[in-house]
């Protein structure tokens, strides 16, 4: 089975949990048509609904949007990244506070 969209996660994971679509649009205080229009990708939840519908499943939010898990270990920026942003930051800081850069020390706006 593919699981390329919303719609074919949402109902890949119903079906590993066993619940028909039934009782989980019940479950999740939705109509069946509000569950089905999700599950054909003609509709998606608001925040709320995700959330609960990613509990019910047992799966995560991340998941059902894009199919993907987030790996809460791995860093969001690379190192030269980190450099750059903190080199713009001291920049900025520097500027508002009319002192020199180089003077600038990360504890000054952490």
């Amino acid at each position: 089975m593919s699981l390329d969209t919303f719609g074919q996660r949402v109902d890949h994971a119903r079906k590993q949990k066993n619940l028909t679509q039934t009782k989980l649009a019940a479950d999740m205080g939705i109509s069946l048509k509000a569950l089905r229009a999700y599950i054909q990708d003609t509709s998606k939840p608001q925040i709320h609904r995700l959330k609960k519908l990613a509990e019910l499943l047992g799966v995560s939010e991340s998941w059902l949007i894009d199919g993907k898990e987030i790996d809460p270990e791995a860093p969001l920026f690379s190192e030269a990244e980190m450099d750059e942003q903190i080199a713009l930051a001291k920049l900025i800081y520097a500027k508002r506070h009319n002192v020199p850069v180089e003077e600038v020390r990360i504890g000054h706006w952490l």
